[in-house]
């Protein structure tokens, strides 16, 4: 079974495995946006940790605070029409 390149396996090299989510440095709390963290703290609360996903999205702040508009804007319209609104 061939690995992840990433992670050093027989199909990419021999480095040992990193644990690192990208090869793009992923930024610190303290360098996120309040809005980013507010997100984050669900997650935080009921898991314990911040999942990967949302970990990678902190690369552009923006397209997570825009995906997180257009998920509550789906939710919003999906109600509406289950409701007979629209």
């Amino acid at each position: 079974m061939a690995r992840c390149a990433a992670r050093g396996g027989a199909a990419g090299g021999a480095g040992p495995l990193t644990g690192r989510l990208t090869w793009l440095r992923v930024p610190d709390e303290a360098e996120l946006p309040a809005e980013v963290l507010e997100l984050w703290q669900p997650s935080l609360e009921k898991l314990g940790f911040v999942p990967n996903v949302l970990r990678l999205y902190a690369l552009r702040p923006s397209r997570l605070l825009a995906c997180v508009v257009r998920y509550h804007i789906h939710k919003v319209l999906q109600k509406r029409s289950y409701e007979g609104q629209l």
